[in-house]
């Protein structure tokens, strides 16, 4: 009989539906590739931290924080350390996985006396469509954004269900290290804190931790790395818009037009988010606490627009998690009351979503027959030229200029460094006077990896005197050229 219960309980239908995760990205996804060329630059430190060299680059390197988020760095290398025989990027995307999940499972404890009023058959339509809108954000899988977020949902869960202020505490303070700029996201959880529990002198108490070991931090960055920031950070304030296509609102339209489905289920909600408020509807703090990080993702999501972030989907992750958590809220109390409209919104939910997955793998995949990402799976340009470099002697003491540094520095294991200067200090110089051929120069590399076209500006160099009588065509492999040193300086 208890059994029977438990078949028919939420915690199976949990349990079934993690298993089924991670047995399909385990064995079918993993080799699609769904993580990027900048997952490979944490798996290259992680690599680094399992051998022993410290938080570098590369051995040979002076250290130079290139990872954003420190903390994952450090934790990714401690689980690969524990099993040592699976790739790192696997275990990376794993991890990611298991992330996933894990919001699932902390959306149930949140939700779970909520959905005791409503028929299981409903709490499942509920979850399915819960699922269907995390679609756009396993193009995240791989890098450490999923885990920054749950990071930010236990939070919110600890808050709501009134845990100790020391709990509380401790994961407040370790914002910072999770990813610096994060601190953000400070303000909502003083407000949330407050709300909940209406204590003012331990919501002042929560500033302290972040503060302290933010400080600390800086501290130990300048000492260890010679920066303050980290590298990434960097390079990032001086890198050109047109190299990584800048978050805005022309760009969200243009880039994606099925984001426009987003926008306008956020109207719908927003309209009935003040209508619900105006009539005093909603008494549970739950949701005001939803809001007020939805509020302040959105905030977060522009601010990394108007600093040049990329046009890459884990930039929306915390956005496209909040509006989530949102319509879960309103799904519960639509059930309550008008069932019929209920299924016809979560329809166009569900719907809209999956045209949403679909574009954001026809935008982001490029010569891609099929909506998956990178399907040539061992057969990616970068990681080739990595699996080509390893194969010349000596490889490890060359040096190697090139324009994406993930996969070709991991599957090279050669000295990289990259003309972007996400984790080279001496691209800077190229950065700050606009102009590549100056990184060239400070380098002196062995080998140039990049696309054969003056429309970059990293590739801007390839027109120079200097390039053309210095270094020829090796290898290439479809628009990325390996070019080599002819003659020494």
């Amino acid at each position: 009989m208890k059994l029977i219960n438990f078949i028919k309980g939420d915690k199976f239908f949990l349990l079934l539906v993690s298993f089924c995760f991670l047995v399909v990205f385990y064995f079918k996804l993993s080799k699609y590739y769904f993580h990027y060329d900048d997952a490979f630059i944490i798996y290259n430190y992680v690599r680094n931290l399992i051998n022993g060299y410290g938080f570098v680059y590369h051995p040979n390197f002076t250290p130079v924080q290139g990872s954003s988020s420190f903390l994952y760095t450090i934790l990714l290398a401690l689980i690969c350390k524990i099993f040592p025989f699976f790739e790192i990027y696997k275990i990376g995307l794993m991890f990611s996985v298991l992330c996933y999940i894990g919001i699932l499972f902390i959306l149930y404890f949140l939700f779970k006396e909520r959905f005791k009023e409503i028929k299981i058959k409903e709490r499942y339509t509920i979850f399915i469509i819960s699922f269907s809108f995390q679609i756009p954000l396993l193009f995240s899988l791989g890098m450490d954004w999923l885990f920054v977020n749950i990071f930010l949902l236990l939070i919110i869960y600890l808050i709501y269900r009134k845990s100790t202020f020391v709990n509380i505490f401790i994961l407040t303070a370790l914002l910072p290290l999770v990813r610096f700029e994060f601190l953000f996201f400070l303000p909502p959880i003083l407000i949330s804190y407050f709300l909940v529990n209406k204590n003012i002198p331990n919501t002042l108490k929560l500033i302290i931790g972040p503060i302290v070991l933010s400080f600390f931090y800086l501290i130990f960055s300048k000492i260890y790395f010679g920066n303050f920031l980290p590298q990434t950070w960097l390079a990032k304030l001086l890198i050109p818009s047109e190299v990584s296509g800048v978050i805005n609102w022309i760009s969200f339209i243009n880039y994606n037009k099925a984001l426009l489905f987003i926008i306008i289920i956020f109207i719908v909600s927003f309209i009935l988010i003040l209508k619900q408020i105006l009539l005093k509807l909603l008494s549970n703090k739950l949701f005001y606490i939803f809001f007020i990080f939805f509020f302040f993702s959105v905030i977060y999501t522009l601010i990394l627009g108007f600093k040049g972030a990329p046009n890459m989907p884990w930039y929306y992750v915390t956005t496209f998690l909040f509006i989530q958590y949102i319509i879960l809220y309103f799904c519960h109390l639509i059930f309550l009351k008008k069932k019929f409209f209920a299924y016809i919104l979560l329809t166009v939910i569900l719907i809209s979503n999956t045209i949403v997955a679909v574009n954001f793998s026809e935008s982001l995949v490029i010569k891609t027959k099929e909506f998956i990402i990178n399907k040539r799976g061992h057969e990616d340009r970068r990681e080739k030229i990595g699996i080509y470099l390893s194969k010349i002697s000596d490889i490890e003491n060359k040096k190697i200029l090139v324009y994406e540094i993930g996969k070709i520095a991991y599957f090279s294991k050669a000295k990289i460094y990259d003309i972007l200067g996400l984790v080279s200090p001496e691209a800077m110089i190229g950065l700050e006077k606009n102009d590549t051929l100056l990184t060239l120069l400070a380098v002196d590399p062995d080998y140039v990896i990049g696309v054969d076209s003056l429309m970059y500006f990293p590739m801007k160099f390839l027109d120079s005197k200097y390039f053309k009588e210095n270094y020829v065509k090796t290898y290439q492999v479809d628009d990325y050229i390996v070019w080599k040193r002819v003659k020494n300086n």
